[in-house]
């Protein structure tokens, strides 16, 4: 709304002044004094011509008033102007850049996404990978199920598993999941290759039988 006045009121003054240039400039054309002796001279020589010979008023100018009034209504809107800009730019700055709109993710969409990443870690930095398995799976808990795990220990997540609509070995999943992740992560338990590959295969498992399901009957 006040990019359109602001290019409005511009476009009003510059109107104006292009209008006002010319008759700022424009004067009065002087006039010669004539001799009182050569007034009648010019009366009784001037011929008599018809009233439609006379020749049309010339236009000399506007007034000294005139151009002033012109000249503060020009001021004036260059004042409007300057406000209308000022604050289309306050505006702006208020309601801050505009932010591109966030894609929606599903949170299993986003724990596979996740678990394509993990996968790499299971060769080289175990600790890493039950931290990054374990952070996961607490994440696809709290968008899949509304449960706060990402701020839950495992002692206080672990409990709170049997009010989940799933089924007791998906449950046991989750459980086992810790079980062997807290270990290596806080104790510093070398993990074995055979666990890690059962216990991420087990993940990715209870994120796509947990998925929301679409009414035709596909995973969303």
């Amino acid at each position: 709304m006040m990019k359109y006045l602001a290019r409005m009121g511009l476009s009003v003054c510059l109107l104006l002044l292009f209008l006002m240039v010319p008759c700022l400039y424009a004067e009065e054309p002087p006039q010669p004094p004539a001799s009182p002796s050569a007034v009648p001279q010019a009366i009784e020589k001037a011929p008599m011509t018809d009233i439609h010979d006379i020749a049309p008023p010339l236009f000399t100018g506007f007034s000294s008033g005139a151009k002033k009034a012109m000249l503060y209504g020009g001021i004036a809107l260059g004042v409007v102007l300057l406000v209308l800009v000022g604050l289309w730019l306050w505006f702006r700055r208020k309601q801050g850049p505009k932010k591109a709109p966030e894609i929606y993710q599903p949170p299993d969409v986003l724990a596979l996404m996740a678990l394509d990443r993990i996968e790499a870690l299971m060769s080289r930095d175990g600790k890493a990978f039950y931290f990054e398995l374990s952070e996961a799976a607490k994440h696809y808990l709290k968008g899949r199920f509304g449960l706060n795990a990402p701020e839950m220990t495992a002692e206080e997540l672990l409990p709170r598993l049997t009010g989940l609509p799933v089924t007791p070995d998906q449950k046991k999943t989750v459980s086992t999941l810790f079980a062997h992740a807290e270990p290596v992560k806080f104790a510093g338990l070398t993990p074995d290759a055979n666990t890690m590959a059962e216990d991420f295969s087990a993940t990715r498992s209870f994120v796509t039988e947990t998925a929301p399901v679409a009414e035709s009957g596909e995973v969303k």
